[in-house]
């Protein structure tokens, strides 16, 4: 698993993040991120509101790289939050194929977060089923409090775009998103 690419260095227990993880036995980085990637994809009750993964058991790719990001802060270490757009299709992403095709539509425009340490980039998200995802557009660093509305305006930008150049409305082409978004919280 990637995560083996993350640091592997101890939580600290006077610090707010990893008080919280130590008291549920975790006392490592790398740990608190096979943890992390082990639970349940879902929105949280906040979708904005990363600490909520912690005490929910789910998460999006939002709030789980958002979690680790944090973490990640408070121990000082140089991983980054980042977002990216891609052509999400049943092949990258199972779990949305019959979605799509129900929509006569191969791939949507998709916004993803993920981490990045030194080269790599860490998704704790993807499913080992998935295919690589080979291609971001738009693709930046962004801080845990820009997974929200910012995320939220250049994705569906994007989308406009897109939507535009495939003769759908923006409602059209974002409910089909959603479908897709319900179909991997199933």
């Amino acid at each position: 698993m990637i995560v083996g690419r993350l640091p592997d260095v101890p939580l600290d227990a006077d610090l707010p993040i990893s008080a919280s993880l130590i008291s549920q036995g975790l006392e490592h980085y790398q740990a608190v991120a096979r943890w992390i990637a082990t639970l349940p994809f879902g929105r949280n009750t906040n979708p904005l509101d990363w600490r909520l993964v912690l005490s929910e058991k789910r998460g999006t790719s939002s709030t789980k790289h958002a979690f680790l990001a944090e973490l990640a802060r408070e121990l000082a270490l140089p991983i980054n939050l980042y977002f990216g757009i891609y052509l999400m299709d049943g092949k990258n992403t199972p779990g949305v194929g019959e979605t799509l095709a129900s929509n006569n539509l191969p791939s949507i425009p998709e916004a993803h977060c993920f981490l990045r340490y030194g080269r790599w980039n860490i998704d704790v998200t993807r499913s080992p089923k998935a295919e690589p995802i080979l291609q971001f557009f738009e693709e930046q660093q962004i801080n845990s409090e820009q997974i929200g509305d910012f995320k939220r305006t250049v994705h569906r930008n994007f989308l406009l775009k897109w939507a535009t150049s495939q003769g759908l409305s923006l409602t059209k082409a974002w409910a089909i998103r959603e479908a897709c978004m319900a179909a991997l919280s199933q």
